[in-house]
Parts: C-alpha cells; sequence; structure tokens
C-alpha cells in the first residue's frame, strides 16, 4: 500500500507539542465553560489553528462554535467550520459553511478549493468544476490551484483527471512538490509504473528526505519486480527514519519472498523492537524460521502471533504445518480446523458457528419435524432439521440427522459436506476432513467453492498435505 503524506512516526518533540496542545485544549474547553471567550479570544484562536494542524477536528468545532459566537461575519471561522465538517464526512454542512465564508470574502481561493472539494465528494462535478474555474480567475499562483483540484479528482479515485491537473500544475512551475508527489501516486494507480516511478525521482530531486516518497518509489519499484532497486529505495526510507515500521515490514517481506531469511529476520526482529506486540510481525518470523526448518523457533513465534490475534488463519496453517513436520498430526488437524473456522476471505461462510440461542423459526421446525419423525422426513426436511440444529448449536443432533440421510441416500456429496461441518464444529477435524475429502470427490464444483470461500486454507501446505497423506486416517 502507498503512503500518501504522512509524517514520521515516532518524535519525541511531537510528543511534547502533544501534550502541551492538550493541555492548551483544556483551558480553552474551561474558557468556555465560564464564558470567558471574549477576554481570551487570541488565545482561543491560536488554539483553534493548532488544533486543525493536529487533526484534532472535535476540538477544532467546539472552539469554533465559541468563536463564531463573537464573530459570525468572520469568513476565516466560517471556512474552519466548514473544514471541521468535511472531516467528520458531513460535506453538505461542509459546503454551507464554504458558502457562508464565500459570501462575507467571495476572493479567497483557499476557500474555493474547499467548496469545489466538498462539492466533489457530494458528486457534484460540474458545480466542482465550475467553483475551480472561479479560483483559477482570482490572482495568486495557478500551480497551487491545479495541484489542489488534482488531489481533489485523485480522492475521488478519479485518477486520470487527476494525472492531467498535476500535469497541468507542473506547466506553471516545475518543481512544485505536491503536484510531483501526488502525479507519481496516481500514475501508481493507473500502473503506469515507470512514469510514476520518474515523477519520485523528480520529486526526490527537490525534496531528497521525504522517507515516505522513497517508501512509495519502492513498491512501486517492487510492482515493476526490480527488486534490488526496491531494496535500496526502502533501505532508503529506514536511513531517513529507523522507526519506520511499514518500511521495515515490506523490506523484511521482500528479503522473505527472495529467500534471504537473515537479512529478512533482521527486519522484522527491528520491526518488533517498535512494537513487540506487532501480530503480523510474530507471524512473519514464525512462516521464515518455518522455511529454515526451525520448528521449535518457528513454533515461539507462531505461538505469540495467535496469542496476538486469533482471528487470523493464516499463523494456524504456519503452526499446523510445523506439527505435521513433527509429527503431531491430531494438533497439525486441530489448527486446520481452526484456520476453516476464522477464515473469512468472503462475505460468505464455509462454516458458520451456531448461535447457540435458537429463534422462532428454528423452534418450530424442530418441533415440527421431530414430532413427526414417525412419519419419515424427506430429504428437503431432514436437511432442514440438521440446519436448524447447526444453526442452534445442537451440533451431535445435527450430525445424527445427517447421518442418517447419508446412510439412506448412498453417496450424496452435499450430506457428506454437512456432515463435515458437523463435525469440524465438534472439534474433530479428523472426521471433518475425511467427509469433506469425500464430498469434493463426489462433486467437484464443492471443491471449486472451497477453494473460492478459503482460498488460504485450500492453497496452503498444511491443507495439501493433510489431504494427500493416506496414511493421516489410520493414525
Amino acid at each position: 500500500m502507498t503512503f500518501f503524506d504522512s509524517d514520521n512516526y515516532f518524535d519525541e518533540d511531537k510528543l511534547d507539542r502533544g501534550e502541551r496542545l492538550r493541555e492548551r485544549i483544556k483551558q480553552s474547553k474551561e474558557i468556555i465553560s465560564e464564558g470567558k471567550e471574549l477576554f481570551n479570544k487570541n488565545f482561543l484562536e491560536d488554539v483553534l489553528e493548532d488544533c486543525l494542524d493536529a487533526y484534532r477536528f472535535r476540538d477544532a468545532y467546539t472552539i469554533v462554535q465559541s468563536l463564531l459566537k463573537l464573530a459570525p461575519f468572520d469568513s476565516e471561522l466560517w471556512s474552519m467550520k466548514g473544514i471541521c465538517q468535511a472531516n467528520f464526512g458531513n460535506s453538505e454542512r461542509a459546503l454551507k459553511c464554504f458558502n457562508k465564508s464565500l459570501s462575507i470574502n467571495p476572493s479567497d481561493s483557499e476557500v474555493l478549493m474547499e467548496k469545489a472539494s466538498a462539492e466533489m465528494m457530494l458528486d457534484k462535478f460540474e458545480d466542482a468544476q465550475s467553483t475551480f474555474e472561479d479560483a483559477l480567475r482570482l490572482e495568486g499562483m495557478k500551480d497551487n490551484i491545479y495541484s489542489r483540484f488534482g488531489l481533489i479528482c485523485q480522492k475521488k479515485g478519479l485518477h486520470e483527471k487527476s494525472v492531467t491537473y498535476f500535469e497541468k500544475a507542473l506547466e506553471y512551475h516545475a518543481e512544485n512538490e505536491d503536484a510531483l508527489f501526488h502525479l507519481a501516486v496516481s500514475l501508481e494507480y493507473l500502473k503506469q509504473f515507470q512514469s510514476s516511478v520518474d515523477m519520485y525521482d523528480q520529486y526526490l530531486c527537490v525534496e531528497p528526505e521525504d522517507e515516505n516518497a522513497w517508501y512509495n518509489r519502492a513498491i512501486v519499484l517492487e510492482k515493476m519486480k526490480q527488486f534490488e532497486k526496491a531494496i535500496d529505495s526502502y533501505e532508503m526510507a529506514i536511513s531517513l527514519d529507523e522507526r519506520f515500521d511499514d518500511a521495515l515490514y515490506n523490506l523484511g517481506r521482500l528479503y522473505a519472498s527472495l529467500q534471504r531469511y537473515d537479512q529478512s529476520i533482521n527486519c522484522f526482529r527491528k520491526s518488533l523492537k517498535i512494537d513487540k506486540h506487532d501480530d503480523v510481525t510474530l507471524y512473519m518470523l514464525g512462516s521464515i524460521y518455518l522455511a529454515k526448518g526451525k520448528l521449535r523457533l518457528a513454533l515461539k513465534y507462531l505461538d505469540k502471533s495467535i496469542s496476538t490475534n486469533p482471528d487470523s488463519e493464516d499463523p494456524y496453517l504456519d503452526r499446523g504445518l510445523c506439527y505435521y513436520k513433527l509429527g503431531l498430526f491430531n494438533r497439525s488437524l486441530a489448527d486446520l480446523r481452526l484456520a476453516i473456522l476464522k477464515n473469512s476471505y468472503r462475505d460468505e461462510l464455509w462454516i458458520e458457528e451456531g448461535t447457540g440461542i435458537p429463534d422462532e423459526r428454528d423452534i418450530i421446525l424442530i418441533n415440527k419435524f421431530v414430532s413427526s419423525q414417525s412419519a419419515g422426513l424427506s430429504r428437503e426436511e431432514a436437511i432442514q432439521l440438521g440446519e436448524s440444529y447447526l444453526r442452534t448449536s445442537q451440533y451431535s443432533k445435527a450430525l445424527e440427522a445427517f447421518k442418517v440421510l447419508f446412510s439412506g441416500s448412498g453417496e450424496d456429496a452435499e450430506i457428506a459436506q454437512y456432515i463435515s461441518k458437523a463435525y469440524f464444529l465438534l472439534s474433530k477435524p479428523k472426521s471433518g476432513l475425511y467427509f469433506l475429502m469425500k464430498a469434493i470427490k463426489l462433486d467437484k464444483k464443492l471443491g471449486e467453492k472451497f477453494s473460492y470461500l478459503l482460498p488460504s486454507v485450500a492453497s496452503s501446505e498444511l491443507f495439501i498435505n493433510l489431504t494427500s497423506d493416506n496414511n493421516i486416517f489410520k493414525k
């Protein structure tokens, strides 16, 4: 993923400034609550600007509302209120504020561009274009106006249009930093990778110490499979900010994909010094030690990853593979089960755990079918009964219902799939896998659906090993 305009991750001076700002915000709220705004107007205005600079829009909104009571015809305050509303996602209210500001001062190009942004967010493209043209007619630096509108288009995902405006900005000022940087970003989205790298290179001639540009450039070079150049670019980003966690992660991942495991481990260990509880970094270390055949070390990091984030399926797949290679087949099967249950790659789940709480429909179904069981159930009724048992977490009863149906219907792929689900939910993964394989063998479309819903599981070395090991069900 590409960064846009993120600041450095760790800065002690920034932390001090943040603490001072929190104290000043507290003072501002006390002033407002005591009704002393008039005597502290300059102080409140200073804190308001600091809040906007620090993206503390809720606090900024509280202060600007108070100041507007003192100065209801201050165009700048209305603009600031609009900026707050825009960042709350209230584009309609933001637009009203910008229009109010412009009714007081119609020649403010900055407010016109904020208005154009709000109109674009509301899909009022013609209005946004017209507002942009109004800003262009004003005296001022046209490169900034073009660059701002390019950024507005970019945020809306209109990358082809954004390229046009950024290029126009560069015609007026060839070293406009914002235009160069964001043009590179849009070109990347348009998959014009070489042009994107060229733009980053031009930008870095102007701003050689921007670690985010080096990072973005590395990502594009990776997409171009120019891995050594990407490594150099990541390393430049890290040299400029040793705590650039995403750059360390990406570099570690790239080294791992090139099987340069020792260098990869070095990156991820540095990353853990920044955040020792990052589950993805812990998982990556575990997977690298697994690739190196150091299974005990792999288990150490995979266990930590799972304890930090038990809802990700990938660590279970790698840990299960460790167990498989160590001959601990029951643990291996247990992790396969967990990976299947945790997997939520698609909206539709392969196995959905029951709620344990029957709704009215399930109660009616169960009572109806159980009371008429002596007369025998049709296939459809038996499936409905089993599904009701699954939804209400009555997995043993569901298994019993599906087994009766399976024995009576012969080789039925759909019923075999239901039996597999019941066994997995009962924490009996060996039987669950056995019937899953049987279902897939009987109906190839079920196998295709399994691969579609659980791609990481279906393609995992763990799943492939377990399903191809004929001895697994004899152990």
